[in-house]
């Protein structure tokens, strides 16, 4: 409902008058004489790009200086770790490695004690265990059962003889080697030192920190090409503004004249015959909701009477007429189904209401219109009256209405004529309004 009424129904409020003091109310009416709501429809739209875009690029512009301020010590942070070369680094393998060469005289001088343990000549396990087999070989015949142990013990010959040469390999193979254990030292102190720094515990997540580092430098590099593109689309739009701007203006300086024309002569009708008006209207610097110009109404209501804004020299009455012409102009303009008028008469008596009611009949011919008035020569002139009163029910006040007949119209205006002591003369008079 609220947002289909402003499209069926204009209420002017008693307060309403006090719109003629703002620029905005002021730009609509001579945008409504203009026909500029087309045009006002691209500006609004293409402003709204303009101040998303402008959003926008500032918002980068702060990201930007932001990451400004962190890409220096990114960037330290990723090539430390790139030159650290971390794909080829297994953590394992050269903690081992450095443990073997770290440890190269234990390892020999243990390996020598196994291979006298396996191989001395008379008590050596490989030669025990081979004159073990070569006994037992006497009863393989015997029993399978001895065949059987026979088997395990060759087996575990074998077995012992494969280990005792493997290990003969690595006591012939290893050495000590300071230079590679001083290499794989600064290496294995490299990476603790890194894991340290990142408070991570393995390589696999300085890897990880890496790729995330080279993202922000990658997207803090990328940040000056999109605000490239993005500036040369809020110019774009800037541009294009501008152009619906002027022709707003140029619109709005061909409305003011016929305005001012149509609203000294409804004025002239309300007993205002020398009130005149001066649009200021200039192009401004701003974009604003409206267009680009900004508007000073000026007014004067009598001959020598300097121009003033209109809200520094108009008189309630005088108020009152100006906002009745508006409307009436603004009727030709808008098709709206009805119009309802709070006391539009404020200040207005005598001749003046006459001629108020003649306009408000007028405009009644293409309209539905609503006048709440204390006025008799307004309410004489209604096609209908209804009466609205109050009542008070069991300490509740209830407000009323009431359609009135011919009769009952001829004693309410004469009330409104006279008072509540209807005379003769109130009467008559009420009855020579109806008529």
């Amino acid at each position: 409902m609220q947002n289909i009424a402003p499209q069926l129904v204009d209420i002017h409020s008693q307060h309403e008058t006090l719109a003629l003091f703002s620029e905005t109310y002021q730009m609509e009416i001579i945008d409504v004489l203009a026909g500029n709501k087309v045009l006002l429809d691209k500006y609004s739209e293409k402003l709204k790009e303009f101040n998303n875009l402008s959003e926008t690029i500032s918002d980068l512009y702060y990201k930007k200086e932001s990451a400004s301020k962190e890409l220096d010590y990114n960037t330290f942070l990723y090539n430390e770790l790139v030159e650290a070369n971390l794909d080829d680094k297994n953590q394992r393998e050269l903690e081992e490695s450095y443990e073997k060469l770290n440890n190269t005289e234990a390892i020999q001088e243990t390996l020598s004690q196994i291979n006298q343990l396996f191989s001395e000549e008379q008590i050596g396990t490989i030669t025990t265990i081979k004159e073990a087999r070569l006994l037992l070989s006497k009863l393989q015949n015997i029993s399978s059962e001895f065949n059987d142990i026979w088997n395990r013990i060759n087996s575990v010959s074998i077995e012992m003889e494969d280990i005792s040469n493997e290990l003969a390999s690595i006591f012939t193979n290893i050495e000590a080697n300071p230079f590679l254990l001083s290499e794989i030292n600064e290496k294995l102190q490299l990476i603790y030192k890194l894991q340290q720094k990142h408070t991570v515990t393995t390589v696999s997540e300085l890897l990880e920190i890496q790729n995330k580092l080279a993202s922000k430098i990658e997207i803090t590099q990328n940040l000056d090409g999109e605000l490239v593109k993005l500036e040369e689309l809020q110019t774009k739009a800037q541009k294009t503004i501008l152009e619906i701007g002027n022709k707003l203006h140029k619109k709005r300086l061909s409305a003011i004249i016929p305005l001012k024309n149509k609203l000294t002569t409804i004025l002239t009708e309300l007993g205002l015959p020398n009130a005149d008006f001066k649009f200021e209207l200039t192009i401004s610097s701003n974009f604003r909701k409206n267009g680009i110009d900004s508007l000073q109404l000026l007014f004067t209501a009598n001959k020598g009477q300097e121009f003033a804004p209109i809200k520094k020299v108009a008189s309630g009455g005088e108020l009152s007429r100006i906002m009745l012409s508006i409307k009436a102009i603004l009727a030709q303009y808008q098709q709206l189904p009805t119009v309802i008028f709070d006391e539009i008469d404020s200040g207005i008596s005598g001749e003046i209401a006459y001629k108020m009611a003649t306009i408000l009949k007028e405009m009644s011919l293409t309209m539905q219109m609503i006048s709440i008035t204390h006025l008799p020569q307004i309410a004489a002139a209604g096609n209908q009256q209804i009466k609205i009163y109050k009542e008070d029910n069991n300490n509740v006040t209830v407000t009323k209405l009431k359609s009135l007949s011919d009769f009952e119209r001829e004693i309410e205006i004469a009330e409104m004529i006279g008072g509540k002591n209807k005379s003769n003369s109130a009467i008559n008079q009420a009855k020579e309004l109806l008529n």
